[in-house]
């Protein structure tokens, strides 16, 4: 590990857009200078502008600028990402548990240690509501790990010095594999406060709906307590779903709604008010080209409009744009492929904030798409939906012949505090400036 040049501050963070107030990050005794990094933040992304003359794939728009790179020890993948306050986390996908590290300055982020474990996957991860806690899915089961010794170290030195790491709480079993399935895998994770208790949401990827967990105990005997199933009555998600979920709080209804990407079956959503007891929305198919397995969904309120977002990872890879406004007829209206001639090079992750959507593509890199400017027609849009900027991978992989199913380069992409980090399976997590946002804005964070 590198040595440590500076301390660091957690600061009090309401994450914009959540289904309920989460727990504040309380400041630590010992500061940084805030705005001494502010400043260098702003003087780095000086000049980038919101709008490029030209975006085209295969270079970086002049939109985005790349800040720095967090670098991580070995060679093992890392995939998934999730940042809350001053603390990115990790998955090491190949190696077990998560990477830790400090991005309280994001031009100078620092890799403080990890969480490690005997099991060799780490699928997902991401920050419980409380934000000192962390849950890691594996095969069949889920780590629940506090992070707050790491947290409330008194410094970034002490964390060093004093192999300080995060401790394991409790360990969830996956009930049973879903009909015909022999196996599982707790493939994504989502996290959420709703009613003043602390929620997991997991895709199991075995065609038996989403698995609904609650945080419950306290202090060093804090558990997940399995609630039940929902979505496993009509469509459960076929051979690989579901696959991820969206939690974001509905503009419209006031309530929290579940998005589910429901493997090769389309996407659904879910009014979770009562986890136990969640109630259907929504259910789309697969619709035109897009034939593939269904791995990401989201939906926010864009303009007057309730938008949501979908891609394919294998299959015919396709993004698409639904109207759900009325849920009872999500209206279809633009769908876009990176290169019609190729189709099948797979898309991952997605987020959408403020009307802007960012999509993880894999050996094609990052695109993002302004969703306010969408034609309100039905499929109209497909003829003016185009990114509005585009991330080259930093050292994008080139293995001749080209692989059929490309997962390389871009796993993840998610915006905290107005910077956008874009993790590479094999060169860590590029951090990055984006002109239409201000860096260093703590309301402008994404939330799954």
């Amino acid at each position: 590990m590198r040595p440590v040049l500076v301390l660091f501050v957690l600061a009090a963070l309401v994450a914009a857009g959540c289904v309920s107030p989460e727990a504040k990050l309380d400041p630590r005794s010992v500061k940084l200078d805030t705005a001494a990094v502010q400043a260098n933040l702003s003087e780095l992304v000086a000049g980038v502008p919101c709008d490029a003359k030209s975006v085209s794939a295969g270079k970086t728009s002049e939109n985005l600028k790349q800040i720095t790179n967090i670098a991580y020890e070995g060679e093992g993948i890392r995939g998934e990402i999730d940042a809350r306050g001053d603390w990115l986390l990790t998955a090491r996908y190949a190696d077990g548990g998560f990477e830790v590290t400090n991005i309280a300055d994001p031009a100078n982020p620092v890799r403080v240690g990890a969480y490690l474990t005997k099991v060799l996957h780490a699928y997902d991860v991401k920050w419980m509501p409380d934000n000192e806690t962390a849950i890691v899915g594996h095969t069949d089961t889920v780590d629940l790990v506090d992070v707050g010794p790491v947290i409330h170290a008194a410094s970034l030195d002490i964390i060093e010095k004093e192999n300080i790491t995060p401790i394991l709480l409790d360990v969830w079993k996956y009930p049973s594999p879903g009909p015909g399935h022999t196996s599982t895998n707790m493939h994504m994770l989502t996290t959420g406060r709703i009613n003043g208790v602390d929620y997991v949401f997991l895709a199991p990827n075995d065609d038996a709906g989403v698995m609904v967990a609650k945080l419950v105990g306290e202090g060093s005997e804090r558990k997940l307590q399995t609630i039940g199933r929902l979505g496993d009555d009509v469509l459960p998600g076929g051979p690989l779903g579901p696959h991820d979920m969206s939690l974001v709080w509905d503009e419209f209804t006031h309530k929290p709604v579940l998005y589910v990407a429901n493997g090769v079956e389309g996407w659904k959503a879910f009014d979770v008010s009562d986890p136990a007891k969640a109630t259907m929305l929504a259910i789309s198919p697969n619709i035109g080209p897009a034939q593939g397995y269904t791995h990401t969904a989201i939906g926010q309120k864009v303009g007057d409009r309730r938008l949501v977002a979908t891609i394919q990872e294998v299959g015919v890879n396709t993004l698409s744009i639904f109207d759900a406004t009325d849920w009872r007829t999500p209206i279809l209206l633009a769908q876009w492929q990176s290169d019609r001639t190729d189709p099948t090079t797979p898309e991952h992750n997605i987020q959408l904030l403020d009307g802007k959507l960012y999509v993880a593509h894999y050996t094609k890199g990052v695109f993002i798409f302004d969703l306010k400017k969408l034609d309100s027609k039905p499929l109209v849009g497909t003829l003016g939906l185009a990114p509005m900027a585009h991330y080259q991978p930093t050292k994008p992989t080139s293995a001749p012949p080209p692989s059929p199913v490309a997962f390389a380069d871009v796993w993840d992409v998610v915006v905290h505090r107005g910077v956008v980090y874009v993790n590479d399976v094999d060169s860590g997590t590029d951090v990055v400036a984006f002109g239409c946002l201000t860096a260093g804005d703590s309301t402008l964070s994404s939330v799954n």
